[in-house]
């Protein structure tokens, strides 16, 4: 039986088939600012929903935001998307050509 995927995907790994690079570095991404949230609300109290604390609505906004991160690391496994550009040393080209005021 023929692989019917790309060569350029039978040529990565046998165990992952990564299609967009740039999703799964955003969901990472997301999911490391998450667990930074969640690690630095630790200490406070969260409180009930009548009495709200300190840190219930940065841990509830944490969790969604890895949740996105956890839904853009499976969409990243699942679908095609646009490969990683490389990153300038400089930063952008354009700042050159800003107008002077």
């Amino acid at each position: 039986m023929s692989d019917p995927r790309p060569a350029a995907l039978r040529a990565t790994h046998k165990w992952v088939a990564l299609r967009a690079p740039r999703k799964l570095v955003a969901g990472l991404t997301l999911l490391v600012l998450s667990a930074f949230v969640l690690w630095a609300v630790g200490h406070l109290s969260q409180g009930t929903p009548q009495f709200l604390g300190p840190a219930m609505f940065p841990r509830w906004v944490a969790i969604l935001v890895g949740l996105c991160g956890v839904v853009l690391v499976i969409i990243s496994l699942a679908r095609d998307g646009e490969a990683m550009d490389r990153w300038p040393w400089r930063g952008p080209q354009t700042w050159g050509r800003l107008p002077r005021w």
